[in-house]
């Protein structure tokens, strides 16, 4: 009974913190890192690093053990890897018997394509916004339609589809 109540209290409390700084970020995370327990988390280095099995209290030789450590990390795990000189056809399994088969578009589709799109003024790569591409729409279908199904016959995609932005997050 006594620890539901805490329970209830405690979501209450900070439920309501919460509130007061809705339009706070900083303060609501200090609130946040406050109901995980890390509200006073300061950490610190240890007063002795142990490297190959040596021990020692120098701060600059554990930063240049840690140092040494990831510049070569990358390469001492490569060759403590087997590549052997196996061809990599010998882990593929059997041949599929499947087959993948497109039909062919038309500029019923293309069209219907260009008008899910949100109509916007920034553009890719091509410099085309997707406003101006609808704007011209009943132009260009055809030759759109034309232009995959070749690609899609030939196996080809022109470099300029392959081309993506990525945004860090």
């Amino acid at each position: 009974m006594f620890n539901r109540l805490r329970t209830k209290a405690r979501k209450e409390y900070y439920h309501g913190k919460l509130q007061l700084y809705i339009n706070n970020t900083r303060n609501t995370w200090k609130i946040y890192r406050e109901i995980i327990g890390k509200a006073n988390d300061k950490s610190t280095l240890p007063d002795i690093f142990q490297m190959d099995g040596i021990k020692g209290t120098d701060i600059i030789a554990a930063a240049d053990g840690f140092d040494s450590f990831f510049v070569n990390v990358g390469k001492s795990t490569s060759n403590s890897i087997n590549h052997g000189h196996s061809d990599f056809r010998n882990y593929l399994k059997s041949s599929s018997n499947h087959n993948l088969y497109l039909m062919p578009t038309d500029k019923n589709e293309i069209i219907k394509i260009i008008e899910d799109l949100k109509p916007k003024k920034s553009f890719g790569c091509d410099k085309l916004s997707s406003l101006f591409i609808k704007s011209i729409a009943p132009e260009i279908c055809e030759g759109l339609a034309i232009a995959v199904n070749k690609s899609i016959e030939s196996g080809e995609v022109p470099l300029c589809l392959k081309t993506a932005k990525i945004i860090p997050v």
